[in-house]
């Protein structure tokens, strides 16, 4: 967990350098000190020159407006997805991703 997108690429460097890759990012859009489409501009870099695991991104807003959902393409996150993120949302994610079965109900 970070509380701005400054935080999030240090988690995610700090987990690289110890040899652990998450599975997805959930990216708030809206963060303080660097927001969260900058972060995953910088992560996007990061993981083009192998400094850290491939990992799926995606942006989280309650702001649903057809330019930020233009942002987060442009800045190759995986997918855009609305707050709140209800638990069937978060569920669908997590499938979506192999990271839970089809079967999973809980």
């Amino acid at each position: 967990m970070a509380y701005n997108g400054k935080e999030a690429i240090e988690v995610v460097q700090q987990l690289h350098s110890e040899s652990i890759s998450p599975s997805l990012i959930l990216m708030d859009l809206e963060m303080p000190v660097m927001d969260g489409i900058e972060a995953t501009k910088v992560l996007i870099k990061k993981m083009q020159d192998k400094e850290v695991a491939e990992i799926p991104i995606v942006g989280l807003s309650a702001n649903d407006s057809e330019i930020i959902m233009k942002s987060c393409l442009d800045a190759v996150m995986s997918k855009y997805c609305r707050k709140p993120l209800m638990d069937k949302d978060l569920l669908d994610l997590l499938k979506e991703y192999g990271l839970i079965s089809e079967e999973s109900n809980s």
